[in-house]
């Protein structure tokens, strides 16, 4: 018999599954909320130059030099609190790109100032 004459050959109306595909979409968002912003991260450090690799940065209370920039993670060396001076505790942080949306405070082993929202 093939379609139909109103043009509904699979039985339901298009904004059916259009409706669907919204909905679908919404939840993949929400899902993948943490990678996307990652992602989001990674390109604003990389076109905005917030930081390089050697930079010493502090986020979230943690603060140590950057030794890798990924795609979604970035690692830095601790320099810990509980350490007097600037020695490294021998940690490796991985911070998520996502977190650079957040107060920074960045000081650059070159010019020692700050910059960035505090």
């Amino acid at each position: 018999m093939g379609s139909c004459a109103s043009g509904y050959s699979l039985g339901a109306a298009p904004s059916t599954y259009w409706n669907f595909l919204g909905i679908v979409g919404a939840g993949l968002a929400i899902a993948l909320r943490e990678p996307l912003l990652s992602i989001a991260g990674r390109i604003a450090i990389f076109a905005g130059h917030i930081c390089t690799v050697e930079d010493r940065i502090e986020i979230s209370h943690m603060s140590g030099d950057v030794i890798d920039i990924g795609f979604i993670y970035t690692r830095i060396m601790d320099i810990g609190n509980w350490i007097g001076g600037d020695q490294y505790t021998g940690r490796i942080i991985q911070i998520a790109n996502a977190q650079i949306f957040g107060p920074l405070c960045s000081t650059t082993p070159e010019t020692s100032h700050t910059f960035g929202t505090k």
